[in-house]
């Protein structure tokens, strides 16, 4: 009706739901009106405006599954929802990744991040309460609140010369697991007296005191044979004379039987013909202790008797004049 009458098929838009100049002018109860000829066009995904109305999204009226997903970011939880994502129906990220806080839920539904890693602070460096005072331990996340956690154990401080405990106050190798055998350190005495310890950052055998002396007591008290009774103590070998023959100051003060006397450590020195005093007396005469042979013999007096005797004489051995 109507079709040889000027405007007839005119393009036009009806009340649908789109936009698009896709209906037409036409003879409708006598009158003309815009037909809706080709139905409302649907907005699709595409990419394209398919409803010519710059105002919707693209596939807004996509029978799109309304089904929890989850998209590509960081979290692995589906809190996301299918929608039209570059084109296709896809899983469409409904707002940022769920940070895992410290709150003891795993608030990105990963496995493989710890509690709390995405908060300030997270893995600072601190130092829990363990033996040492390094800073090697961690603030981590345990049980819904941050806490100073050990995680590299309590380090030890081992004999090498280093302050492996970050503690000044403990002596190097403190913590080392030393034998507590006794052993002879480098020091005078041949004693087990000491102990093993770190000495210059290696286990050896450690001095725990001077040596021991050796006192006039009958015993060994320095483990050493080599070594007399009582050496160690004041007055040892001082000079004394004893009761031999001889008035010389040629003994000495030593230990024996526990005690110190004066021992005859040279013997009685006999004075011989040498003009000398050799036996310290000034009473007896040179050569006093010479064996000299009895022998008659002529001196050099005038007679030539052998009627004199060998003696000392100016230092030798020689026929004095009777």
């Amino acid at each position: 009706d109507g079709i040889v009458e000027p405007g007839y098929g005119r393009v036009c838009e009806s009340p649908d739901s789109d936009l698009c100049l896709d209906d037409a002018m036409l003879c409708w109860g006598g009158r003309f009106a815009c037909q809706d000829v080709g139905g409302s066009i649907l907005d699709i995904c595409n990419l394209c405006d398919d409803d010519c109305n710059p105002a919707t999204v693209d596939g807004w009226q996509e029978p799109v599954p309304f089904v929890a997903c989850d998209s590509s970011d960081a979290d692995y939880c589906t809190e996301d929802r299918h929608g039209c994502v570059a084109g296709r129906i896809a899983c469409a990220d409904r707002g940022p990744a769920l940070p895992d806080i410290c709150n003891g839920v795993d608030d990105d539904c990963r496995g493989d991040t710890v509690d709390g890693i995405v908060e300030p602070g997270y893995g600072r460096v601190c130092e829990s309460p363990d033996t040492d005072l390094c800073l090697d331990d961690a603030m981590l996340c345990w049980g819904g609140r941050f806490a100073c956690q050990d995680v590299g154990g309590s380090i030890l401080d081992i004999c090498n010369l280093c302050d492996d405990d970050c503690n000044p106050a403990t002596v190097d190798g403190s913590q080392e697991p030393i034998p507590d055998v006794p052993c002879d350190s480098s020091d005078a005495d041949y004693c087990t007296e000491d102990r093993h310890g770190c000495v210059a950052g290696r286990i050896a055998c450690a001095d725990r005191g001077p040596a021991l002396p050796d006192f006039c007591n009958g015993r060994d008290d320095d483990c050493r044979a080599d070594t007399p009774d009582g050496i160690a103590e004041p007055g040892y070998g001082r000079i004394c004379e004893s009761s031999d023959t001889d008035l010389c100051l040629d003994d000495s003060m030593l230990c024996w039987g526990g005690r110190f006397a004066c021992q005859d450590v040279g013997g009685s020195i006999l004075d011989i013909c040498n003009l000398c005093d050799d036996d310290c007396n000034p009473t007896t005469v040179d050569g006093f202790n010479e064996v000299i042979p009895f022998v008659a013999c002529d001196s050099t007096d005038l007679d030539r008797y052998h009627d004199d005797s060998m003696g000392c004489q100016t230092g030798r051995i020689m026929c004095v004049d009777r």
